[in-house]
């Protein structure tokens, strides 16, 4: 589902260790509440990107988070993810 820049940047392997770190950290996950989504067009041609905001509470705190997402060949390929 990623997108080959977020590929190229991040190892599924670091991908996974980044997350077992915040489990680590915060405990066992208990929900996530999605924020709003954004979706802008530019260029020409268009590039679409959508940016969308999530709430992960886990059994010690609640961890904010921001994913980007861009369309590539007609698919939403995750771009980018940063914690708030």
């Amino acid at each position: 589902m990623a997108g080959p820049e977020f590929r190229a940047t991040t190892s599924f392997a670091e991908f996974a260790r980044q997350h077992e770190e915040l489990m680590r950290e915060k405990g066992d996950f208990v929900s996530v509440k999605q924020g709003p989504t954004v979706v802008e067009g530019s260029g020409t041609p268009r590039i679409w990107a959508a940016v969308t905001t999530a709430s992960l509470t886990l059994r010690n705190g609640v961890v904010s988070l921001t994913y980007e997402f861009h369309l590539e060949d007609g698919e939403w390929r995750l771009y980018g993810v940063r914690k708030d």
